[in-house]
């Protein structure tokens, strides 16, 4: 009985870790930023976590300037309707252009990516940002299993908005000439960011902020500490409990540790 009770208390803790760990959510972009938070409409009273500095130098000054968009991931196996995202257009693309992902639960208009990409664009670039799938306005949250892959397939998001400037934008972007392309990344985004680094060879620079590099040893050290037991019993209970509850079951272990090791560019800042 004992024994039972205990696998029992088990199944449930590993449960609500997996949840806790996997599942996507929106809170952070409808109850911690105002529903009219844009690019043209940032300062600090929009962003009470940074409410000793002042963004307004970093708006984007017309609203004209603020395109939104839509594009298809390069997923065959996405049926969940197009993404969405937003250009930040400084000079039609002449300048370099960089694209800027999000984290876990975050979205494009979330303060910790808006800043980065405003103060990019206020450097001179043109930024183009993305809700990734299960986050955001892009769909897939309330119409399949709202769990996330920590990049694993997130950053064939990245690689969709890729083909989308290549397609939308031709005279800068194609394959007769490199272009100036780059992208940054924080937290799960970093990883997103990492893995379509990896794989796109037109994206030629990449700034990583506390990318996620080995998700499975994260995993292990914090089943460690919080449970108290083999990490390879809780990783499978966790994966059983995510086949069933996610279509994506586990994110690909090789992921985004393995990809990095592949990286040739002289281009690339970890931080």
């Amino acid at each position: 009985m004992v024994r039972s009770f205990a696998l029992v208390y088990l199944f449930a803790n590993t449960n609500a870790a997996f949840d806790e760990m996997f599942l996507a959510s929106n809170a952070a972009c409808t109850k911690r930023v105002y529903p009219d938070t844009s690019p043209t409409n940032f300062t600090q009273l929009r962003c009470p976590e940074y409410s000793n500095l002042n963004f307004t130098k970093y708006q984007v000054k017309r609203t004209q300037d603020v395109i939104p968009i839509t594009f298809m991931p390069r997923d065959p196996d996405w049926k969940e309707g197009p993404l969405k995202g937003m250009i930040l257009n400084y000079d039609n693309f002449t300048s370099p252009t960089v694209i800027a992902v999000h984290g876990h639960r975050s979205c494009m208009i979330y303060p910790d990516v808006m800043i980065a990409a405003l103060m990019i664009y206020t450097a001179g670039y043109n930024v183009v940002m993305l809700d990734l799938r299960n986050h955001g306005t892009s769909p897939g949250y309330s119409t399949q299993s709202p769990y996330i892959t920590f990049g694993s397939k997130e950053h064939l998001d990245v690689l969709g908005l890729v083909d989308y400037l290549f397609k939308n934008y031709p005279t800068r972007f194609n394959s007769t000439v490199k272009p100036k392309l780059g992208i940054y990344g924080a937290s799960m985004g970093g990883g997103t960011a990492s893995i379509a680094f990896s794989k796109e060879t037109n994206i030629t620079a990449a700034y990583i902020d506390s990318g996620v590099c080995d998700l499975f040893a994260i995993l292990q050290y914090n089943t460690a500490k919080v449970l108290a037991v083999p990490f390879g019993f809780v990783i499978s209970g966790a994966c059983a409990i995510g086949q069933s509850k996610s279509k994506y079951g586990c994110p690909n272990p090789e992921f985004p540790e393995s990809p990095l090791k592949n990286i040739k560019a002289a281009y690339v800042v970890f931080f």
